[in-house]
């Protein structure tokens, strides 16, 4: 092992590595928090992506209201989960986030969330799918 001294004066990659399974508890935690923030719907802040949110407006925009013409549904959903990842998921930076209809069932979309763990800059990647309500007339 080297001394406190020889890890400040010359650090190396190993002297700061997160124990194995600190990592995988955190990526675990973000996918639940990640499951629960999209599954979560706010009808607070309405469709406004650059809007400060706060606590009270956790969770994605309500989806019903994604856009009444499929090819505009995707976008909107993609849209709105990487501002509600963005806002309320600090230990995920370099938030990409893309989709597509599961199935050619445009009420069923598989999101892919990639991003770097904030702090050790771990690449991380998550699919979650989305069901979008139909709006009956």
């Amino acid at each position: 092992m080297r001394s406190l001294f020889d890890r400040i004066s010359e650090p190396q990659d190993s002297d700061f590595a997160v124990p194995k399974d600190i990592l995988a508890g955190e990526i675990a935690s973000i996918g639940n928090e990640l499951n629960s923030l999209l599954n979560t719907r706010s009808y607070l802040s309405g469709n406004q992506p650059n809007a400060r949110r706060t606590i009270l407006d956790y969770g994605m925009d309500d989806i019903v209201s994604a856009g009444s013409r499929v090819s505009g549904k995707l976008e909107n959903v993609i849209l709105n989960v990487r501002s509600a990842i963005e806002n309320y998921e600090p230990r995920l930076t370099g938030v990409v986030v893309t989709g597509e209809y599961y199935k050619n069932n445009p009420q069923q979309v598989l999101v892919n969330v990639s991003a770097r763990l904030n702090h050790t800059k771990e690449p991380i990647q998550y699919k979650i799918p989305l069901t979008i309500p139909t709006v009956e007339s």
